[in-house]
């Protein structure tokens, strides 16, 4: 009497599905791999350069429901490093943009958050600073407007920069340091299309650069999924 065949096909189907999953654990890899060249590529086009092992540990993070993959080695705070939703993620940037010295390139901040919790800095330009500008104009980077802001509003020691011929105009606040032989701190706040709030910060001397600010930015937050 013949031993019926069902043994040999729980054998078969056990080695196929052995087989399924190793397929699917080299896919992951994959897709992994190529999110991080992904991410380089921007970086690198950007003129930022993060090393090797920070594009390994990349971190899931779901914000505003955008779900965004970050490298590790962008994160400002270490409790940040973890997967899952947030309310917001703080990331620190290093690169290089046309108008400002190869030798000094440029450190942003980068604080990423629903932008139901940010108003863009064109919207503050129209609805805010116009009516609290000085008479005073202070002479800055070439297609920059600076116009300090009047301190009985309470912008005491603050100026408004802004490019005046565009629709949709680059606008950064900044306010001169209290500590003598430091740099001016400048924020300047975007909602991106993906509805995410971006708020940048970043030294007075960035300015320079402020032609490429924004196309800059944006290869790198498109990189991580957030644009």
């Amino acid at each position: 009497m013949q031993t019926p065949a069902a043994p040999t096909r729980s054998r078969y189907d056990g080695a196929a599905i052995a087989y399924n999953l190793v397929g699917l654990a080299l896919l992951a890899v994959m897709i992994a791999l190529a999110a991080a060249y992904l991410v380089d590529h921007q970086a690198r086009q950007s003129g930022m350069a993060p090393v090797e092992a920070e594009l390994a540990a990349t971190i899931t993070k779901t914000i505003a429901g955008r779900e965004l993959r970050i490298p590790a080695g962008w994160l400002r705070k270490d409790a940040e490093r973890v997967d899952g939703f947030a309310g917001e993620a703080s990331l620190h940037t290093t690169l290089t943009l046309d108008g400002m010295a190869a030798a000094e390139p440029a450190t942003i901040d980068i604080t990423l958050i629903s932008r139901s919790r940010l108003r863009a800095s064109s919207t503050l330009l129209d609805a805010v600073y116009l009516h609290q500008f000085t008479d005073e104009t202070v002479d800055g980077p070439t297609g920059l407007v600076g116009k300090p802001l009047a301190a009985s509003s309470g912008y005491a020691g603050e100026t408004v920069w802004y490019d005046p011929l565009a629709g949709e105009p680059f606008v950064a606040k900044c306010l001169t340091p209290v500590e003598p032989d430091t740099e001016a701190k400048c924020l300047r706040a975007v909602i991106l299309p993906s509805g995410i709030g971006v708020l940048y910060e970043f030294d007075e001397t960035v300015l320079a650069g402020w032609k490429g600010f924004d196309a800059a930015m944006r290869r790198l937050l498109t990189a991580i999924g957030a644009w």
